[in-house]
């Protein structure tokens, strides 16, 4: 069995039977800090949350799969990966430890929920609208998406530029009302089978296209306009890429911006494919259909 040496940044291997099998300083001092469950895919298998201690030099975090625990036999790969290494021969023993830390966490009430969804999301028949970090039955959980920015700024600020600039512009108080709209839109999807609201902001180069577009979505999102993350996307993307970027959104308005930049989009089936609401069905390379995910709802604006 290993033994954590924590202070000195090591692990170390104690035999069971034989003292003189023992070794002292095995691999890096590595712990399980918590448990990491989805909240919002119960068909996801749950994550370790790792620290490491290598020999109080250089500090590493990372999480690891519980299957690849469980299928010790690759975990010396796995972890090399994640730049642990030391423990070529004891990955039955590095896994044991592994597995009898997770049981602690379990006993201890150690587990963090994360969500990849955004907006609404129906619990036990109640409705939650997901963001950065919310309370779902008194469980709390944290938005998983890298890179994404919910807020960045001062909030006064932020609301005093709404009753001083925008509020008494036709045009902008418009443009935050079609943002506010996708909610009610998304909300509403299933009972007046509204899918999914298509807006076209269209006009001249240099006409506040883009400004009134990162406007609308403010209230929900850092408005940057990026293909990474957020809610403001643009069409440099391949069809695949933009559409796995709406996914599991159902609620916060989305922008894509500027379509006169690809001049090979299929603008009948962007608009078709938009307004139903999922990706569209692919198999895998064994011919089984793949997971679409929970595909998106609210409102697009197309900037052109």
């Amino acid at each position: 069995m290993l033994e954590l040496d924590f202070m000195n940044g090591w692990m170390n291997y104690k035999h069971p039977t034989d003292p003189a099998k023992d070794r002292k300083n095995l691999c890096p001092a590595i712990w399980v800090n918590n448990l990491i469950f989805s909240l919002d895919d119960n068909d996801s298998e749950y994550q370790l949350a790792i620290q490491v201690n290598d020999r109080c030099y250089n500090y590493l975090d990372f999480t690891l799969n519980f299957s690849d625990v469980v299928n010790y036999q690759q975990l010396p790969i796995i972890l090399a990966r994640k730049g642990f290494l030391g423990f070529s021969n004891y990955e039955k023993a590095v896994a044991n430890y592994l597995i009898a830390e997770q049981q602690r966490c379990l006993t201890d009430g150690k587990i963090e929920y994360r969500h990849h969804r955004l907006g609404w999301y129906e619990y036990n028949g109640q409705q939650h609208f997901l963001m950065d970090e919310n309370f779902v039955a008194g469980t709390q959980s944290k938005c998983e998406r890298k890179n994404f920015k919910f807020h960045n700024g001062s909030q006064v600020d932020y609301e005093n530029f709404l009753q001083n600039v925008v509020y008494p512009v036709p045009t902008l108080a418009l443009a935050i009302t079609i943002g506010y709209s996708a909610p009610v839109v998304s909300l509403l999807r299933n009972e007046y089978d509204f899918g999914t609201i298509i807006y076209n902001l269209c006009g001249a180069s240099s006409t506040g296209k883009s400004t009134a577009s990162q406007l609308l979505v403010s209230p929900f999102a850092c408005p940057q306009i990026t293909n990474q993350s957020g809610l403001i996307r643009t069409f440099s993307n391949t069809d695949n890429a933009l559409f796995s970027g709406l996914n599991d959104i159902h609620g916060l308005p989305i922008v894509l911006d500027d379509s006169t930049t690809n001049t090979k989009i299929d603008y009948a089936s962007l608009i078709y494919n938009l307004a139903q609401g999922e990706n569209k069905g692919r198999c895998d390379s064994s011919g089984n259909l793949r997971e679409q995910g929970s595909g998106w709802s609210g409102v697009v604006v197309i900037s052109s």
